[in-house]
């Protein structure tokens, strides 16, 4: 009886480590997240992107993309599956819309997904 409850313990914890180590080991994109952000803005996007950039620490590194109708500042890479962050522009005129998202927002009090706020309504 101390035998089998030894052995299904240890199955236990076997499966349990190693479902643990595989969440930790997954690293989805960046926008499947929970940190995330969204709104209209009225700011050109380059001033609006120079904001964003502005409140970031000095040591961060950032890249900007465009696309078609879209620009995307990075933070850290340019593989979603890497980024520290993400805020992506898109529309033309007046009507620009934004969206900001934050791997681990709770290290730094959201600091990004802050700034990305506080710039579009600046």
């Amino acid at each position: 009886m101390k035998s089998s409850r030894s052995v299904a313990g240890a199955i236990l914890m076997s499966t349990f480590a190693t479902l643990f180590m595989a969440g930790c080991a997954h690293d989805p994109d960046v926008r499947e997240g929970h940190g995330y952000a969204a709104g209209a803005m009225e700011r050109s996007t380059p001033a609006y992107l120079g904001c964003v950039k502005s409140e970031l620490q000095g040591n961060v590194k950032t890249y900007e993309v465009d696309d078609d109708n879209s620009v995307r500042l990075f933070v850290d890479s340019t593989d979603p599956d890497k980024a520290g962050g993400l805020v992506e522009v898109r529309g033309t005129g007046t009507q620009r819309q934004f969206a900001a998202y934050q791997r681990d927002a709770w290290y730094d009090h959201g600091r990004l997904l802050d700034a990305a706020l506080m710039c579009s309504k600046a």
